[in-house]
This record gives C-alpha cells, sequence and structure tokens, in this order.
C-alpha cells in the first residue's frame, strides 16, 4: 500500500523544484552555441502550420550542432506528401531562421522528394511567425498529482529530482499565426494559417529517452498540446495545455487514453484522450493520422514518427501534428515493466 505521506513528501519536492526553477525568456530565445560544444549541444527549432480548410500543413525542422545543420521538411497537401529526408549541410544550409523583433523569419528553397520518392517537386516558402502568446515552459505544468503517484511505486526518485532540477537541456512552446507565401509545383498559395513553434537548446541525448508521444492541435482560436515522456528513472511523466483566444494557459488535471496504442512502434490510426481542466467538464480529443514519416536519431539509438492529424476536439474540427519516438531497446518501451504497472 502506497503510504499517503510518501506521496505528499514527493509532491512537495516536486513542486519546490518547479516554483524554484527560473526561465529566461530573452536569454533562452537568443540561444547560440558555445564552440567547445560537444556532439550532444543541439540548438534545435521547429515550426509547423496547418489549414483544416486547405488540407494543408508543414513542419519544417532545423537543429543546429557545431559540427552542421541538419534539416527537415515535410509538407502534407491533400493527398500529396513532400518531404527532404535528414540532410545534414556543413554549408549554404537552405532552411534559414531568424529573429526580427516580435516575429520570426522562416524560409527555404529547394527540391523534396514527392510521394513515391521518385519525383522531386520545387517548394519556396517564406513567412512570419507571429505571436503575442507567452512562452510555455511545461515544465510549469505537469501533472504533479499523478507523477507523485507514479514515484511512489519506483524507486528512482532521486534521480528524477536530479533531472528536473538540472535538466541538460530545455525546451518550450509558443502558438501563434504563420503568415507568408507557399510556392509547389509552380503553384502560389498565401498563408494566414494557425502555427506553432518549439524551442529545444543543450545537451540532447535521445538514448536517455524510452519513448515520448507529442500532440499539438490548432485551429484559429483555440490550441491544445499533449506531451507524455518515459525515462529509465520516471516512467511516465504527462502533461496536457489548453490556450484559449485571450485566455491564460489551463494545464489538466486529469488525462486518459489507452497508453498501449502508442507503445508498439508505430503511430495508431486513430486515438482517444480525455482530458479534465479544473473543475471543467472532461474534454475528448480524437485524433485521426492523416500521414507520417519516420526519421532515425543518433546513429540509430532512436526512432522518431513526425506525422499529420486531424482532430475532433469538443465538438470541433482542428489539424496539426504529433511526435511518437522509441529506444531502438524494445525492452525500454515499457522501461522494463509489464505495461499494467505504469498505466
Amino acid at each position: 500500500m502506497i503510504s499517503i505521506f510518501k506521496e505528499k513528501k514527493i509532491k512537495n519536492t516536486l513542486n519546490n523544484i518547479i516554483e524554484n526553477k527560473t526561465f529566461d525568456h530573452e536569454q533562452n530565445e537568443l540561444f547560440v552555441l558555445d564552440k567547445d560544444a560537444s556532439e550532444l549541444d543541439k540548438n534545435i527549432y521547429l515550426f509547423t502550420a496547418s489549414s483544416l480548410e486547405k488540407r494543408q500543413t508543414i513542419v519544417l525542422r532545423l537543429e543546429i550542432t557545431n559540427a552542421a545543420s541538419n534539416v527537415w521538411v515535410y509538407f502534407v497537401e491533400g493527398y500529396n506528401r513532400y518531404y527532404l529526408e535528414q540532410i545534414e549541410y556543413t554549408q549554404n544550409c537552405p532552411l534559414k531562421i531568424s529573429k526580427e523583433e516580435d516575429a520570426w523569419n522562416v524560409s527555404f528553397a529547394g527540391y523534396l522528394k514527392k510521394n513515391n520518392n521518385k519525383d522531386l517537386a520545387r517548394i519556396t516558402f517564406n513567412a512570419k511567425f507571429i505571436s503575442d502568446n507567452s512562452l510555455i515552459d511545461t515544465t510549469r505544468y505537469l501533472d504533479i498529482k499523478r507523477i507523485s503517484k507514479l514515484l511512489c511505486k519506483e524507486k528512482e526518485n532521486e534521480q528524477f529530482y536530479n533531472y528536473l532540477q538540472n535538466k541538460p537541456y530545455n525546451e518550450y512552446h509558443q502558438f501563434g499565426t504563420m503568415r507568408g507565401k507557399i510556392i509547389v509545383e509552380g503553384q502560389h498559395h498565401q498563408l494566414d494559417i494557425p502555427a506553432y513553434r518549439k524551442h529545444t537548446f543543450g545537451k540532447l541525448d535521445w538514448n536517455i529517452i524510452n519513448n515520448h508521444f507529442t500532440i499539438i492541435a490548432c485551429n484559429k482560436k483555440n490550441n491544445y498540446l499533449f506531451e507524455m515522456i518515459s525515462l529509465p528513472f520516471a516512467s511516465l511523466i504527462e502533461t496536457g495545455i489548453k490556450k484559449q483566444e485571450n485566455e491564460d494557459i489551463v494545464s489538466s488535471s486529469e488525462i486518459k487514453y489507452e497508453r498501449q496504442l502508442i507503445l508498439k512502434g508505430a503511430a495508431p490510426e486513430n486515438l482517444n484522450i480525455l482530458f479534465k481542466f479544473n473543475d471543467e467538464k472532461e474534454i475528448g480529443i480524437h485524433a485521426k493520422k492523416i500521414d507520417n514519416i519516420k526519421y532515425v536519431l543518433q546513429d540509430g539509438e532512436y526512432n522518431l514518427t513526425l506525422g499529420v492529424a486531424e482532430f475532433l476536439i469538443d465538438g470541433v474540427n482542428y489539424r496539426g501534428i504529433f511526435e511518437l519516438g522509441y529506444n531502438n531497446d524494445k525492452i525500454r518501451w515499457f522501461n522494463n515493466k509489464e505495461i499494467s504497472k505504469i498505466v
């Protein structure tokens, strides 16, 4: 039987760590790698924007190390998929990202594979990410109550405390709007659509992660973010966030879904998640996969599926992306435990 006193002690420790952590907005936004940074030190920018009406989604990811720039571009329009596979550039990187006052400039020009991998299509993208929404440090929105209950069953509490307090990498999110133009095979499309960005920087060792799952669902008024990550010293860490127009960020107090569906090494075709925010009624998210592409990270130590999905949330349609990642060591998918013991 789990001691209520032990759970309360863990909860207090976690709250103290989170409350004492600082988040320097300006410094984080302007982060640059040191000249002597190791190969695990990275500066990663991810931008994505979706139009439900035009059935379009674009994802642009730039990973900068001292050795090279790693570029992913992934564009889904209707039934067509265009993508650039993990290409490293030591010079003349085609994906350019820069900060200009309150906007981020994002541009790309090059040839992407189309559908059957044989055809090439030229795509030009030039847009600004604009937002007056605050930066979201998800550490501050963790489901402390649930994490405390899970940690009571595990023995690695001190390791998780140390990880949370001295996390080797930082990550934060922001919802906004992408405005600009994309030209696909000579066809021009003006963009003024819901968007999202994530900035990750620091020493990111993918091999430390058992698996993770992320959902980003956006429309012009509301945005939802869900994250699950499993670590060797914390079987299950979850965060659910909603950001509604002209309202503050709200974190979930309860999350329910069929976790075994995302612990099988492949993205499910459909997934249902129930959230409860404060004392409000439960909100259901139905996610339907539209397309996905697979990437290999860190010399095969970690596998990532990046996909496009459409969502039905509380009767309203959304479009966005999902990430589903697995350690190459399949034994770690359940953190060396029976799934019934972690869910």
